[in-house]
């Protein structure tokens, strides 16, 4: 639940539960695979924390997103984006790393390589929902 307040507003925990779990078992499956991740490139909070002057939807967004993050956390708004960007970058590494494993790179198809990832992602909850425990309604 922790994990689940850190990267989702409270209101939008229920409907990133899913994808959440799927990114977990992933993670999970590509630790156990023993898939190395450290050449993943990574992206560094001050690359996309928008500056103070930056006045944009996007930036905006970002800004306003952090701001009320943090009000749950005791944290400045830039802390706790480089921690927030720093968990999503990882399971992201994690989850990419896995589906290349089981289906290979990208190729020349993109929408059908994502529909192949989606589906081995689906098919690894469909696995392991007898093990998933779901504790908040």
């Amino acid at each position: 639940m922790g994990e689940l307040r850190f990267l989702y507003p409270d209101e939008q925990i229920h409907e990133n539960l899913e994808g959440t779990i799927k990114g977990k078992l992933a993670m999970q499956e590509a630790k156990a695979m023993q898939l190395d991740i450290t050449e993943e490139s990574t992206v560094h909070v001050q690359d996309v924390y928008p500056a103070e002057d930056s006045n944009t939807e996007i930036a905006n967004g970002t800004r306003d997103f952090a701001e009320a993050q943090t009000k749950k956390f005791n944290m400045e708004p830039e802390e706790y984006f480089e921690e927030y960007v720093k968990r999503t970058q990882e399971m992201s590494h994690y989850v990419i790393a896995y589906i290349s494993e089981m289906i290979g790179e990208l190729e020349d198809n993109p929408e059908a390589y994502t529909e192949q990832g989606n589906q081995l992602l689906d098919d690894l909850y469909e696995d392991n929902l007898d093990e998933i425990e779901i504790l908040i309604e």
